[in-house]
């Protein structure tokens, strides 16, 4: 998977998302922002995370892309302090 970072560079177009607090698709802009997870109750620590803001209200928004991203990074940010494979629970 390439990184978020590459991702973002690469799409090089205004990209619109919703923003609930405006109510509309708005364009976002994008930040790096670290980002503390937690997990089976041992925190982990995301550094650089790319996170969506809203270019209007400048609140953050949900990114899909972004966000799963993050979630693999914390998750082997958390096999590697646990020293274990992270299992989730399966519906």
């Amino acid at each position: 998977m390439e990184s978020v970072h590459e991702y973002f560079n690469e799409i090089k177009k205004d990209v619109t998302k919703y923003c609930n607090n405006c109510d509309k698709d708005v364009l976002m802009f994008a930040r790096l922002k670290d980002e503390q997870l937690t997990f089976k109750g041992q925190s982990v620590l995301v550094k650089d995370s790319m996170v969506a803001y809203c270019s209007i209200c400048k609140e953050e928004l949900f990114c899909e892309e972004f966000d799963k991203y993050t979630m693999n990074e914390a998750v082997k940010l958390w096999e590697k302090q646990a020293g274990e494979k992270f299992k989730s629970k399966e519906f």
